[in-house]
């Protein structure tokens, strides 16, 4: 007997951004950088699309609001601004 109560196709918490998960998390001097890579904290994240409003040409939203980085390396300065406007403080540079 399953005890799922999830609706029919809704997928596992963290499964659907699997994938993007990153293991550099070297903090990046963003204040002479050109650019910076940015990252994403799933965990934090709650899907506001913040991001993907301050840097429309790199990060979109999936079907449940939540960011997928088409490019991960960013001008630093709008890396900058993203990070701080992110409500949920899940987004972070590095280098």
């Amino acid at each position: 007997m399953s005890t799922d109560t999830r609706p029919a196709g809704a997928k596992p918490a963290g499964a659907q951004h699997a994938h993007t998960k990153t293991t550099d998390t070297k903090p990046v001097d963003t204040k002479t950088a050109g650019t910076a890579r940015l990252g994403v904290d799933r965990v934090l994240c709650s899907g506001h699309g913040v991001c993907a409003q301050t840097l429309p040409g790199q990060v979109r939203l999936d079907e449940w609001g939540y960011p997928i980085v088409d490019s991960d390396v960013v001008d630093a300065k709008q890396g900058r601004q993203a990070v701080t406007f992110c409500p949920a403080r899940a987004l972070y540079l590095r280098g």
